[in-house]
């Protein structure tokens, strides 16, 4: 049975592999902007410097450090200072998330991750597997017949 294909179809193969290569390629690099946020830490300090805040990559509180003249506020004031280092250790961390993905998620050649395409790279190499599969299994079903199994 010849299976060679001269109508140029099985350039199929060829776009599978670009896709699957593709859709790789993004999902190794969400997969590091999402190691590289996560090793993260936001630093923030009260407008007066008597708090300092850390928040994680995960935006939670990790750490707040009072310093002497903290304790000399009143509770009110002091929980203003609280607030307000904590607001800006996260403020710094929404900047360094930024940063590390407009960084990683630019990938090489310019390659930007767009979810939607992703999406439609893997529908495609799906639709083309399960194309390539029922191909596969009628040439078994021709091999079976011809052989009279």
């Amino acid at each position: 049975m010849d299976t060679s294909n001269t109508d140029g179809a099985n350039t199929g193969g060829a776009n599978t592999g670009r896709a699957l290569t593709g859709a790789r390629a993004a999902l190794e690099l969400a997969d590091r902007a999402r190691d590289a946020v996560a090793a993260l830490a936001g630093r923030g300090r009260s407008p007066d410097g008597a708090v300092r805040a850390r928040v994680g990559g995960d935006g939670l509180l990790e750490a707040v450090r009072f310093g002497p003249d903290a304790l000399r506020q009143d509770p009110e004031t002091l929980a203003a200072q609280v607030c307000a280092a904590v607001r800006a250790a996260q403020q710094s961390l929404t900047r360094q998330a930024g940063d590390a993905h407009a960084t990683l998620l630019a990938g090489p050649a310019g390659l930007v991750i767009d979810p939607a395409r992703l999406a439609g790279q893997v529908a495609t190499v799906q639709a083309e597997l399960v194309a390539r599969m029922a191909e596969i299994d009628r040439c078994l079903a021709d091999a079976r017949r011809r052989c009279g199994g």
